[in-house]
């Protein structure tokens, strides 16, 4: 493994991302208010259907700091936030991780983080991809 990223994405067609913010404290990367016109994408210049916003965590696998993996902040900040979130509309919840890999590719979880995301039944997609970035750079 070369790189673990980790975010979660909330939605609802009456999910307002602003005030999850508010409420919250926490800063959303992306995000669109239902009837906002979108700016990109299938809804480029047509009101949103739906509210969306998408919580990163502030680092990855390899740029952490401390012990904690990135995955690990998603669980934590949803653990503390996830019914504040899900007053704001959001009725549609999943946490993606992204493993980015070089050769063999081998990764687990903690007990500690299967417990909290089992405890907030969210829907949890893993995407694993070879780092051809980090290819080119060694052959350089």
């Amino acid at each position: 493994m070369i790189r673990l990223y980790a975010d979660a994405v909330f939605s609802g067609d009456t999910f307002s991302p602003r005030l999850a913010e508010s409420i919250t404290g926490l800063t959303f990367s992306s995000k669109n208010e239902p009837g906002e016109i979108g700016l990109n994408g299938r809804y480029k210049g047509l009101p949103h259907p739906y509210g969306m916003a998408i919580l990163k965590a502030p680092f990855d696998s390899a740029t952490k700091t401390t012990s904690q993996m990135p995955e690990e902040w998603i669980a934590d900040a949803l653990t503390q936030h996830i019914k504040d979130i899900r007053s704001c509309g959001a009725t549609e919840l999943h946490v993606n991780i992204t493993v980015a890999w070089k050769g063999q590719c081998n990764f687990g979880f903690s007990e500690e983080f299967l417990s909290k995301i089992g405890r907030l039944s969210v829907h949890v997609t893993v995407s694993c991809y070879e780092d051809s970035h980090n290819e080119t750079e060694s052959a350089l």
